[in-house]
């Protein structure tokens, strides 16, 4: 079972940066992952959710290895797989053995998602473009230098 489970994983990191129809091509010729059903019926790609539970517990998305303080290395190989059968959309899972612990420094950019009104948005997204920034560099802008009611900084 270790063994198949190593050439599963092998396979995978094989194909990645594969384009979608050569990845198709490949794994629809490897008896163990058209036997086992373990291709989307979409596409052909990998299927997250149908490889071995050992498996699929050591593929996750860099937002998934990045919530537990693991951070893919430089030279992370993803596979592109779709996270379930019915989803139609996918996604770059990277294997945990190109995962590392990285110490960062308060420094470093901090990444986050926020997520606003649609109103918010597009006031946000017109002042951005106002001082001809991004939308993630003008709200960087505001977080550094906050401004009171009247628009005045701080």
């Amino acid at each position: 079972m270790e063994e198949e489970n190593n050439r599963i994983v092998e396979t995978l990191l094989g194909l990645s940066g594969a384009s979608d129809e050569h990845m198709e091509e490949v794994l629809s010729a490897i008896p163990l992952f058209t036997e086992r059903n373990m291709l989307s019926e979409w596409d052909g790609l990998p299927v997250k959710s149908r490889l071995p539970p050992e498996v699929e517990a050591g593929f996750k998305t860099r937002n998934q290895w990045e919530e537990q303080d693991l951070y893919p290395k430089d030279d992370a190989r993803p596979v592109r797989m779709h996270p379930s059968s019915r989803a139609k959309r996918t996604f770059d899972y990277y294997c945990v053995s190109d995962i590392e612990e990285v110490q960062q420094t308060e420094e470093e950019q901090v990444r986050m998602t926020i997520r606003v009104d649609a109103e918010v948005k597009r006031n946000l997204q017109r002042q951005a473009k106002e001082l001809d920034m991004s939308v993630s560099e003008y709200i960087a802008l505001l977080v550094m230098h906050p401004c009171d009611e009247d628009g005045e900084t701080e």
